[in-house]
């Protein structure tokens, strides 16, 4: 909305106040967030539930669709690359009352994770090396094997399964080298 002064007319019997009428026109307009800096995890929670006209909330069973790879170069100050790799997914089936919690996994290369987990690396360097074995993994041919991790019960699923899950959190790692 944009508030415009309108001058009012008067007439030699109206008393003059100086004050013109005021009035709310809609107009175009746009809006626009720019990120100045990226994590090296990217958590996203969706917002899973409605509120109904009488005041109550229900679970918001639309589907959403979410990428493997996120690129966010558009959303950000700085140049790019600003490139995200999904790794985990946690899924909620059920009402807003009661219901069971899933999570999905990527596999991880465990000897490389024992790199970027040595605490006697700065976090900085951690995360310079995460990133750029991500990248390097990523024009290799990273694995794309998931796991449901569902209670007791870890199984092997593919990426489809992943992807239609009915996602309400979603875990991004940065595949880009961080600069």
């Amino acid at each position: 909305y944009q508030r415009r002064v309108r001058e009012s007319s008067t007439s030699d019997n109206d008393e003059e106040s100086g004050e013109g009428e005021s009035e709310l026109t809609l107009v175009d307009a746009q809006s626009q967030v720019r990120l100045h800096t990226l994590p090296p995890i990217l958590v996203i929670h969706l917002k899973r539930f409605t509120q109904t006209n009488r005041g109550h909330y229900t679970k918001d069973r639309r589907r959403i669709v979410y990428p493997v790879e996120l690129d966010l170069d558009n959303f950000c100050v700085a140049p790019g690359p600003h490139k995200y790799r999904l790794y985990g997914v946690v899924d909620h089936s059920g009402s807003l009352n009661h219901g069971h919690y899933i999570a999905y996994v990527r596999k991880r290369n465990v000897a490389l994770d024992a790199c970027v987990r040595d605490n006697a690396v700065p976090i900085t360097e951690r995360i310079r090396l995460l990133g750029r074995i991500n990248a390097e993994e990523g024009v290799q041919g990273r694995s794309e094997e998931w796991f449901c991790c569902n209670d007791e019960r870890v199984s092997s699923v593919g990426v489809k399964k992943v992807l239609a899950a009915d996602a309400y959190l979603l875990f991004y790692e940065r595949v880009s080298p961080v600069t």
